[in-house]
């Protein structure tokens, strides 16, 4: 008996579109503006395209600095001078600076107002620093840290204070350290540095780790971070996920049974053995990926992947929200159908066979391997050995298409790079 598939890329993952965050390239801090003047920044603002405006007077009429102010105004009450107002630097996560501040004609744009309007401007990268300068101190952007270039400054709890400006360490899950010399600057945490968000992950120094805030102290993880030792990312707000590699391998994790901020959400477990799912605010592991990963399924057609168990399978026990409808297993030897939301084994598959997509849209047990022209019912671009293992293998548009053919009395063999299933000529 043959059972018709999850129809589409849905039978891979449940609710693939969960909003993770958008795939940057590596930075490692704030990209470097250098403005010299006050008067530069109505042309960064142009530049950006941000929705504040530019006036090289103050609220009240008197010449001043030039500043800025988000549309629409502050809600402060009573008339002021951009003299008398903080001016605000709001760093996106990918590094872009957004001017705030200033006054407007209800008042001085507050703190809140700033950041609320950067990340207007930031989007779905969302707000990374706040950096604070005091009324009529012009802004600097010269700096990696966000942090001005010149004065002593010192740590006041979580954030770095100078006369210049205030950065709170904790927005970027970063924490203040003091170099012994009167300056302090955000910097990322390592194991044994308080912390006080339960269950955040931020990234260390080195780019290729992360730490974990338990019982207030960062603690350190077991994960695999890909390619790129320089990537790091903590998604901004909760701190609840964590993301390093590149584009195309690169993994976002989170903790299991540690708070989550937007349900439905999804991310590798630390191991990367479990896909964990954001339900009812705790991080839920929904799908188990052995004797696979987790991974980041990135998309050939250049739009957000999502999160899956590499070759898009299920174990049986899993969580499913496809009622009547079948997948395949992770080791490929069952087909899986979804029963009053978990997975069960619909049918086994003997030796010699596995579970895969075979005409009139349907999931069966067929004959082991695969052929360029054959169905396949993997990720785009998942790569398999051929039958006869003299090529390699790509699942396109749900056909295998040729990768490339080895030569030289090479075989394609799979063998497992930093935890991950590569097939290649050896």
């Amino acid at each position: 008996m043959r059972i018709s598939r999850l129809p589409g890329r849905d039978r891979r993952v449940q609710q693939r579109g969960s909003e993770l965050p958008a795939p940057r390239s590596a930075v490692a801090g704030p990209k470097p503006w250098s403005l010299e003047a006050a008067g530069a920044l109505g042309v960064l603002v142009a530049a950006l395209g941000v929705g504040v405006s530019v006036s090289a007077q103050g609220c009240s009429g008197e010449p001043t600095t030039t500043h800025l102010a988000p549309a629409g105004g502050g809600t402060s009450s009573g008339a002021c001078s951009a003299l008398q107002c903080p001016q605000y630097a709001v760093y996106c996560a990918d590094g872009m600076v957004s001017p705030q501040g200033g006054c407007a004609a209800s008042g001085c744009i507050s703190r809140d107002e700033a950041i609320a309007a950067g990340g207007q401007v930031c989007g779905d990268k969302g707000v990374g620093r706040v950096v604070e300068f005091p009324p009529g101190v012009a802004p600097t952007f010269d700096q990696p840290d966000g942090g001005s270039s010149t004065g002593a400054s010192h740590c006041e709890g979580n954030k770095v204070v100078q006369s210049y400006y205030v950065d709170d360490c904790a927005r970027a899950a970063q924490v203040c350290r003091e170099d012994g010399s009167g300056v302090a600057a955000c910097v990322d945490a390592a194991p044994g540095d308080a912390c006080e968000e339960e269950g955040a992950l931020a990234c260390t120094a080195a780019g290729q780790s992360a730490v974990l805030c338990q019982g207030g102290v960062y603690t350190p993880t077991e994960l695999r971070c890909l390619d790129t030792p320089g990537y790091c990312y903590t998604n901004v707000g909760a701190h609840d996920r964590y993301t390093c590699g590149t584009f195309e391998r690169m993994r976002i994790y989170s903790a299991t049974g540690s708070p989550c901020a937007k349900e439905g959400s999804a991310a590798c477990s630390l191991d990367s053995k479990s896909v964990n799912k954001c339900r009812g605010g705790l991080w839920t592991d929904e799908v188990h990926c052995a004797p696979l990963d987790c991974a980041w399924v990135a998309q050939n057609d250049g739009s957000n992947g999502y999160i899956a168990c590499e070759n898009g399978g299920y174990s049986s026990g899993d969580v499913c929200s496809f009622e009547g409808k079948v997948a395949c297993s992770v080791d490929l030897t069952a087909v899986l159908e979804c029963s009053g939301g978990v997975l069960g084994t619909h049918k086994g598959c003997p030796g010699g066979q596995e579970c895969k997509q075979l005409p009139g849209n349907v999931l069966d047990c067929a004959s082991s391997g695969y052929a360029v022209g054959d169905l396949c019912n993997f990720p785009d671009g998942y790569k398999r050995c051929s039958a006869d293992q003299t090529q390699i293998l790509s699942c396109v548009g749900e056909k295998m298409a040729l990768e490339k053919a080895c030569s030289g009395g090479q075989s394609c063999l799979v063998v497992v790079e930093q935890g991950l299933t590569v097939p290649g000529c050896h």
